[in-house]
């Protein structure tokens, strides 16, 4: 596109060509500014948004696209715990946030069947609410926290192991 073209486009207020190539070489070699009345001709005009016109190459904020506005508004609208979940959710997806272990429960939850994802869920959930201690959960299990019950000296034999030995108790003399 052509500087004359710019100019008939944005330009419908001047007499003739003559004021219109005046008024763009004017703009283009710096002796005058592009008054804000042209700035959305002009955008149009070259398929950009206005702030595009007036921005510094190197800054890395835009303007917003429709998507992103639709998605802020939405966001605005919400009460805090609502924006502090999708913000842990976005941060998840990004994978920019979760520590080893929350990406560890995440990926094992996933692989759960789908009828155990709920009560599985809900287990953690009442853990969670009656602020039951890991180490009470889980005392035998290696590796938990310490303060929690210690594991027996001897493991338990297994019920059938049991029973055998009572049998063979019997039978010798």
């Amino acid at each position: 596109m052509t500087a004359r073209e710019l100019a008939r486009a944005v330009r419908h207020d001047a007499i003739d060509d003559r004021e219109r190539d005046s008024w763009i070489s004017g703009i283009m070699a710096g002796r005058q500014g592009l008054h804000v009345k042209y700035f959305d001709a002009v955008a149009d005009k070259l398929a950009i948004s206005p702030s595009e016109l007036v921005r510094y190459d190197e800054a890395t904020l835009r303007e917003l696209t429709p998507r992103e506005m639709r998605l802020l508004k939405h966001y605005q609208d919400w009460p805090g715990d609502m924006q502090d979940r999708w913000l842990a959710m976005l941060d998840y997806f990004s994978a920019a946030i979760p520590d080893k272990e929350t990406a560890t429960i995440l990926d094992r939850l996933r692989t759960l069947p789908p009828s155990w994802r709920r009560p599985v869920l809900g287990w953690l959930y009442r853990l969670l609410e009656e602020g039951i201690p890991p180490e009470a959960l889980a005392p035998y299990v290696p590796g938990a926290p310490s303060g929690g019950l210690a594991a027996p000296a001897t493991p338990r034999p297994h019920r059938r192991k049991r029973q055998l030995s009572v049998r063979a108790r019997k039978e010798t003399p």
